[in-house]
């Protein structure tokens, strides 16, 4: 919990600043190419930083990644400080310390990542297996070396948000904090991996068809919930009038429908697999921030 803001809540760069480097690397007027263009990110990382817009030409929603104005400088005064260090004092790890530094100097060249999720995209569309997994169609033609334009995957909420969120609520029934719950929920986790491991055996997961059940029984229950509290409100609630009554839209909120956990997971292990192993294209860093 203490590194999730690292991954997209760093405090931004100012506006101004953002809006020279569109302009820069366009060449042309923010607005000439984005009717709408949000100055407030949508989150923020030590490399760049995302906005929400909309095409002049098409009326598109689209997210734009913009680089940080001095990202690599910063980048590149730390590592040659690093560097320095490294060959003083561990000079057999300079030759790992180079590559280390090759590979992260690609970051800044958004030209690349715009051809991989372009192939990525093209890959997991021709295979027809993945349907469930959503690649943003890049706007090559706007998109250079410190700057991405995307389509907006909307309406939609990062995984990690979901699932706080989820924690949270369940946190909320059973009447503890949401930082209790995680505690509880990881000392069991822990308890019962080492009893597996003292029988040798695997922990006892629940497979996507349970998960399925599951849901389907929590969306039945929450359906009668608000079937029964809807007909409170039709009859008691009238003859009170209105004294007591449901809020039919705080149940609905309060309702637990569970992510199901499962399948999320035999998702995302069988497209980065047929990545790897099959199309040797793939995203080489799929954190929660991306």
């Amino acid at each position: 919990d203490l590194f999730q803001p690292f991954l997209d809540r760093i405090p931004p760069r100012p506006f101004a600043e953002i809006r020279a480097v569109v302009e820069e690397e366009l060449g042309v007027p923010l607005g000439e190419v984005f009717s709408e263009f949000e100055e407030a990110p949508l989150g923020c990382a030590s490399i760049g930083q995302t906005h929400r817009a909309v095409l002049r030409a098409s009326g598109e929603r689209v997210v734009v990644k913009v680089q940080n104005p001095k990202a690599e400088q910063t980048f590149r005064g730390d590592v040659f400080a690093l560097k320095t260090v490294v060959d003083a004092f561990a000079p057999q790890a300079s030759p790992a310390f180079d590559e280390i530094q090759k590979q992260f100097a690609t970051e800044f060249d958004y030209r690349g990542e715009c051809a991989n999720a372009v192939e990525v995209r093209a890959n997991l569309v021709r295979s027809g297996r993945f349907p469930n997994v959503l690649v943003p169609r890049m706007h090559a033609a706007l998109c250079t070396r410190r700057l991405l334009v995307m389509e907006e995957i909307f309406p939609c909420v990062p995984l990690h948000h979901a699932l706080d969120a989820q924690a949270a609520l369940v946190a909320r029934q059973r009447g503890v904090t949401k930082e209790e719950f995680l505690a509880a929920e990881k000392a069991r986790v822990e308890a019962e991996s080492r009893e597996a491991a003292s029988r040798g055996r695997l922990v006892r997961q629940l497979s996507h068809n349970t998960y399925e059940r599951y849901i389907a029984l929590q969306r039945v229950r929450a359906a009668c919930w608000r079937g029964a509290a809807r007909l409170y409100n039709w009859t008691i609630g009238v003859l009170t009038l209105g004294a007591s009554r449901y809020d039919l839209a705080a149940l609905s909120a309060e309702a637990l429908i569970s992510i199901n956990a499962a399948s999320l997971v035999d998702e995302l292990l069988s497209v980065t697999a047929h990545q790897v192993l099959i199309d040797g294209c793939f995203n080489a860093d799929p954190h929660p921030g991306n």
